[in-house]
């Protein structure tokens, strides 16, 4: 119970892990109901370092409340959506602030060279809601390919196509626009693999050229440009979460 640079009121730190009121945090250390490494403490002044000390009450380990957080990130080609990387590449969480980039982890993935809208969360119940393929949440998708779209590709697609890993179908497929020598699609998914959209475009003959994720749910990126990332405000999580079965 040293007093370090990371230190706070003993009462402060109560509070803060929702444990009761400042006043009545003090109430209890007074009583003697709280324990700092295993000794009552009885002194409102004492000061802990989170970091180190270990706070009971009621025999139960108390740990302060971390607020949940929600970032849309408009990702660029060329970063790696993950924490850490052996091979030294970019990483989505360093164009984040510093102080958010130990909190988060991304919800799901992009593939290293493909852009657009990523969510980073530190909220696990939700990172799961948002990613596991029973929950249904529609991921959409423009992607530019080489050659013609034929109509019957575009069927082939929503009635689904057998992949290595399993049978996969499209929600939505839609041929947006064509010039000489590529074709733009708008393709939406509920499942989250690696290389989905590539390996099922692929298994139609069809090569990808250019691949972003445009919605994620009911969000897409609106005027977020690339590289740059903004919370999500509380009816925006309220709507993923509702988009999700």
């Amino acid at each position: 119970m040293n007093k370090t640079e990371k230190s706070v009121r003993l009462q402060k730190y109560l509070a803060a892990s929702g444990v009761a009121s400042r006043r009545q945090a003090e109430k209890l250390i007074e009583k003697g109901e709280i324990k700092v490494n295993d000794q009552v403490v009885t002194r409102l002044g004492t000061c802990i370092d989170p970091g180190i000390d270990v706070v009971k009450w009621r025999g139960k380990i108390v740990k302060p409340v971390i607020a949940k957080i929600y970032l849309m990130l408009n990702k660029p080609a060329g970063f790696l959506c993950s924490l850490a990387d052996p091979q030294d590449r970019k990483l989505i969480v360093d164009l984040i602030d510093p102080n958010l980039r130990k909190l988060v982890k991304p919800v799901g993935r992009l593939d290293f060279n493909t852009t657009g809208l990523i969510l980073l969360s530190n909220d696990g119940e939700f990172i799961q809601r948002m990613t596991h393929p029973s929950h249904k949440v529609i991921k959409k998708y423009k992607v530019k390919v080489g050659g013609e779209v034929t109509p019957e590709i575009i069927e082939k697609i929503k009635r689904g196509i057998v992949l290595e890993d399993g049978p996969v179908k499209a929600v939505a497929v839609k041929l947006q626009r064509r010039t000489i020598h590529n074709s733009f699609l708008l393709i939406s998914v509920t499942e989250g693999r690696k290389h989905l959209i590539r390996k099922m475009c692929e298994a139609c003959g069809l090569r990808v050229v250019k691949l972003s994720r445009i919605a994620f749910g009911p969000l897409t990126l609106g005027g977020l440009r690339p590289k740059d990332y903004r919370h999500l405000t509380d009816s925006e999580v309220k709507m993923l979460k509702a988009s999700s079965r």
